[in-house]
């Protein structure tokens, strides 16, 4: 009788053991490259100064639709960026 409730829980500690491996290898991935991700984008600097120029005139001329067009320009070709 003690045979087969021990063969029960090997499939159980496999489990356990293969999320324990999936949580080591996402918090491992993060640490590499999750908390410093380099934008790679063609704009140059003086494109988006350019944009955070444009970004301010929209919002000193009250146009929230162009701000938000305009921030996800910026968002997805600036920010965090090495030139």
């Amino acid at each position: 009788m003690k045979q087969t409730e021990n063969k029960k829980m090997y499939p159980v500690y496999g489990v356990i053991g293969m999320v324990m491996l999936f949580l080591i290898g996402a918090i491992f991935g993060y640490i590499i490259n999750g908390s410093n991700r380099i934008n790679h984008s063609m704009m140059s600097r003086t494109d988006c100064r350019n944009i955070a120029n444009q970004i301010m005139n929209a919002a000193n001329n009250n146009r929230p639709d162009l701000i938000e067009q305009l921030n996800k320009v910026y968002s997805m070709n600036c920010l965090n960026r090495e030139f």
